[in-house]
């Protein structure tokens, strides 16, 4: 049985001509993996000073892009609130598979990045030391700050199906000297952090993390816990025929006054 729309004078049955965005394959994943080191995602070099006076420790410096390795006194790394976010993620169809016909090499990336700070022994916050060379030459900016930015990259590998090999396409919204009619991703990810650690490895031999020979032998680096859940889906830019009713004129809507839809409505049995 046709809907009214259908039977509406100014509507006839038709098929229309689409691109639409067709699935071919998807996943999920739910993951739970400690990652590290963590690396420094501050501009400028830091040190991780002690907050007692006197103490004749000058702290472990920090390198903008290397793994934040800590001195001995910090007993514990503490997230800050709300700090831990995604702060890039991407995917990108690497090429068709060799193993399975039809299917393609898919790869996600994902880059997290929060805030830490790092406690003592009685659990105070320790203060960091950023030097920051400046665009004058000779000009030094020094900040003293409690938390410290960190990122993490990651990568994942996911082979799924996506059709077989297409013509090269082109538009004039595109860039066409890289569009095809191949497959596409997406992904969606949220992620939660569920532990933080500090992870001692000894040092080896080629360690160039190590900036000074009069460093101890162990390294004290950081592990983040991070769960994950992640949907993938390999699609395609398809063109569809599809049953059309056209365009329906709307409705009239009488007018009706906001008192009368009131006390049209009916009483309530309970107040609670």
């Amino acid at each position: 049985m046709l809907s009214p729309i259908w039977n509406h004078p100014n509507c006839k049955q038709e098929e229309d001509a689409i691109l639409a965005f067709k699935i071919y394959d998807q996943c999920r994943q739910k993951t739970c993996d400690p990652y590290g080191p963590w690396i420094s995602a501050e501009p400028c070099e830091c040190i991780i000073l002690e907050n007692r006076e006197g103490s004749g420790t000058f702290g472990r410096l920090v390198q903008p892009g290397r793994p934040v390795i800590l001195p001995d006194y910090v007993s514990k790394v503490k997230l800050v609130d709300e700090s831990f976010h995604v702060e890039q993620l991407g995917t990108t169809v690497v090429r068709p598979s060799e193993l399975k016909k039809g299917c393609w090499e898919i790869e996600v990336c994902v880059q997290y990045a929060c805030r830490l700070q790092f406690l003592n022994h009685l659990l105070r916050p320790l203060p960091i030391q950023c030097v920051c060379l400046e665009d004058i030459p000779g000009e030094i900016r020094t900040e003293t700050k409690m938390d410290l930015c960190v990122s993490f990259r990651c990568e994942r590998r996911f082979t799924m199906y996506g059709g077989g090999q297409s013509a090269v396409a082109c538009s004039d919204f595109s860039d066409c000297r890289g569009s095809s009619a191949g497959p596409h991703a997406l992904v969606e990810l949220q992620a939660y952090p569920l532990d933080v650690s500090i992870v001692c490895v000894e040092q080896a031999v080629d360690c160039d993390d190590i900036c000074d020979g009069m460093y101890e032998d162990t390294l004290k680096y950081i592990y983040i816990t991070v769960g994950s859940y992640m949907m993938l889906f390999v699609y395609r830019i398809v063109a569809l025929n599809i049953a059309s009713s056209g365009f329906v004129v709307p409705h009239e809507k009488p007018d009706v006054s906001v008192c009368d839809a009131f006390f049209d409505a009916d009483i309530p049995l309970s107040m609670k």
